[in-house]
């Protein structure tokens, strides 16, 4: 009887495993196909339109002029940019940079 090495055996093993994967589909080394397609969710029109080319300056415009309001306020002594309004320039100036943040929630 002839004698098998062990090397004999590890090719046997593997010819086996290789017959046996190749049957059910997989490869040498997997367990199974893990390629999963998730179905694509169904989007209206809506959703799906990017933004006007507009909006991004409007958005940052808004931001901005909002800052230059602030600034202006502080820098001359929160008598600017409308006399007489004291520190509702302030709000005035939050207010203009609030819209452009809120902006912000609706770019694509």
């Amino acid at each position: 009887m002839p004698r098998l090495y062990r090397f004999d055996l590890n090719q046997r093993r593997e010819a086996w495993i290789s017959a046996r994967y190749d049957t059910l589909g997989y490869t040498v080394g997997m367990a199974r196909d893990r390629k999963t397609e998730e179905p694509e969710a169904p989007r209206s029109e809506g959703d799906a339109a990017p933004n006007a080319v507009w909006f991004k300056p409007v958005m940052v415009g808004f931001m901005l002029l909002g800052l230059a309001w602030i600034l202006v306020f502080y820098i001359s002594g929160m008598q600017f940019p409308i006399p007489g309004l004291d520190n509702w320039n302030l709000a005035i100036g939050l207010g203009i940079a609030l819209i452009g943040f809120l902006m912000t929630t609706r770019w694509r």
